[in-house]
């Protein structure tokens, strides 16, 4: 239930001050949807009455689509700035979080002619490219003899060009000190996100806190490379205490009983659990492989030796066909039974590829919607788990389970994770590395204070967002609660200091 009285008061509860007058900031918003606009627009308010003079940037349907909507989602505009809900809903909330410092800017200010053309296509533009047509197809790869697949291609660079050469001209008008946007990839935000790095102009992204009702991640890298944060570079030098090491355990903790909001979604239909039990000849390990939703793993930035997480699990099943001795386990994820039944399940794509998987007697397929709990099996069964981007890396490292991960990603930070950095390597790694020491007390430690750091300190309330549903609002006397925690107070001071 929203309550649009509520972001008014809100607002007024928000410190006033004079502390980043001259400083100038860029929102390169770009959707009009109510759930980002609310937040940007929140955040904006944040700065404006700081001083900041705000510029937040929209498309008036210049764009040829939203890096939105997927292939699975029929009927729908790709660019949906026609709907008359959606505009008159922006009018609204762009009225109800107006400020004097505050200026809407829009595409089309900036695309009177072509020469948004004259742009240079870079290689991280065609990797945005890239990874906006992987993300729509949910193929698990980009395939460029595609006819649809190079129209949404080049509709994507289309897109990088509109979007690069508008914050060009705003930046040159404006210098902003800092800017803030709700991703860093694909072809909405990829483009800008670049452009104002090579500038050296802080740049920052926020998102949903999967992990932690009402809370937001506010960080200077994309959230798919997390790890990279700079704010993580600071917090690991610091003391840690054994309180928050607790805090980090009953965290896990609650996972493996099911009880926070996505496992409880994947495992409250499960009346009973199935066992599972590989049988394991002398001499020989079981890996276990925990694949992504095809396309939510499927970010161009995020590969380092594999050409996308699809091409990562086919290689991995061709290793373990040509060594026999040792075990693969391959867990779908149990999201596409609840949460993403509509997307392409990655059990299809695996069989299209190696239509005789079932009858290779070392690799086994642990099926979506199977009653099977992951981390019962995993800690019964496996010697290491193969994670190419998830929080299955720091779940598999908190029962003792050493985490292969051959990409860049959210938990590849520190000694904890095994990063292959070449298929030599990775394949050395499968087939002559121990794994029985291998988490060590010192390694352990980095887990633990890498943990912290993602789950509770760079972990900030939003008091706009739903505390029981994902991706919800929950605008009511409650936000006004929020803001009295001081995971708040700590939000507004991150979002002050993008300009140190």
């Amino acid at each position: 239930m929203n309550n649009l009285l509520y972001v008014r008061k809100a607002i007024a509860l928000l410190p006033q001050t004079n502390r980043n007058e001259g400083k100038r900031t860029l929102f390169v918003t770009i959707r009009s949807f109510g759930f980002i606009l609310h937040q940007e627009l929140f955040m904006a308010n944040i700065l404006a009455r700081s001083g900041t003079k705000v510029t937040i940037l929209l498309d008036d349907g210049q764009l040829k689509h939203w890096d939105t909507y997927q292939i699975h989602n029929k009927g729908v505009a790709l660019n949906p700035y026609g709907s008359v809900k959606l505009r008159l809903q922006k009018s609204v909330l762009l009225a109800l979080y107006s400020h004097r410092n505050i200026e809407i800017r829009y595409l089309s200010e900036f695309l009177q002619n072509e020469a948004y053309k004259s742009i240079e296509v870079n290689h991280g533009d065609e990797m945005n490219a890239v990874s906006s047509t992987r993300r729509y197809f949910e193929s698990g790869g980009y395939d460029e003899s595609s006819i649809e697949e190079r129209a949404y291609y080049d509709a994507s660079i289309d897109n990088i060009q509109k979007v690069k050469y508008a914050v060009s001209e705003l930046h040159g008008k404006n210098h902003y000190n800092a800017v803030i946007t709700s991703h860093g990839i694909y072809s909405l935000w990829g483009g800008a996100y670049d452009f104002f790095k090579q500038l050296r102009i802080p740049i920052y992204m926020y998102g949903v806190h999967v992990y932690r009702d009402s809370h937001i991640q506010f960080s200077d890298t994309i959230g798919q490379t997390l790890a990279l944060d700079t704010s993580w570079t600071n917090f690991r030098k610091k003391p840690f205490n054994l309180d928050q090491r607790k805090k980090v355990d009953d965290f896990f903790i609650s996972r493996r009983q099911h009880t926070t909001k996505d496992t409880s979604i994947y495992y409250s239909w499960m009346k009973d659990f199935e066992s599972f039990k590989v049988e394991k000849k002398e001499n020989s390990r079981t890996f276990a492989i925990f694949p992504n939703i095809i396309w939510d793993g499927d970010v161009a930035q995020r590969d380092t030796i594999f050409n996308g997480m699809f091409d990562y699990l086919c290689y991995t099943v061709q290793y373990f066909i040509k060594h026999p001795k040792d075990n693969l386990i391959i867990r779908v994820h149990p999201a596409e039974a609840t949460l993403y039944q509509d997307t392409p399940g990655v059990n299809k794509l695996i069989h299209e590829r190696f239509p005789n998987i079932d009858s290779i007697k070392n690799i086994h397929i642990i099926q979506a919607d199977q009653r099977i709990d992951t981390y019962s099996f995993a800690k019964e069964n496996i010697d290491a788990a193969l994670v190419y981007d998830s929080i299955l890396t720091l779940e598999m490292t908190h029962l003792g389970i050493p985490v292969i991960s051959p990409s860049c990603s959210r938990y590849t930070c520190d000694s904890f994770v095994i990063v292959p950095k070449t298929l030599a390597e990775f394949d050395s790694v499968l087939e002559t590395m121990s794994f029985k020491d291998y988490l060590n007390k010192e390694r352990l430690d980095d887990f633990y204070k890498y943990s912290y750091w993602h789950l509770f300190d760079a972990a900030y309330i939003m008091p706009f967002y739903s505390t029981g549903e994902y991706e919800k609002l929950d605008i009511s006397k409650n936000s006004l609660e929020k803001m009295k925690d001081p995971d708040f107070v700590k939000f507004i001071d991150k979002i002050y200091s993008i300009f140190k």
